[in-house]
């Protein structure tokens, strides 16, 4: 997150607050992962035709966020910043 305030500070911003939202990434890299599940049974009980989805890789990429999540190498943030001539509206 650092790194991105640093980027709207050198483009002339303040920094007024920042937040970390780890926890919404992860509940939605859950909630993915479940989607994939749901519908991969689906297509399997012939509920549901999803021609060339690739339901393997889907779950190992999705496996491999909620790791980058985990591990603290993927986050989600808030960062509010001003521009000193502009007002807050």
């Amino acid at each position: 997150m650092e790194s991105y305030a640093g980027y709207l500070t050198s483009a002339g911003f303040s920094i007024l607050q920042t937040e970390t939202h780890d926890e919404a990434l992860l509940e939605m890299v859950h909630q993915v992962r479940m989607k994939l599940l749901g519908a991969e049974i689906m297509v399997g009980l012939r509920k549901l035709d999803l021609p060339g989805v690739d339901f393997t890789s889907a779950k190992q990429l999705a496996q491999a966020a909620l790791r980058a999540v985990q591990d603290g190498m993927l986050g989600y943030a808030v960062i509010c910043g001003q521009k000193p001539d502009r007002a807050l509206i």
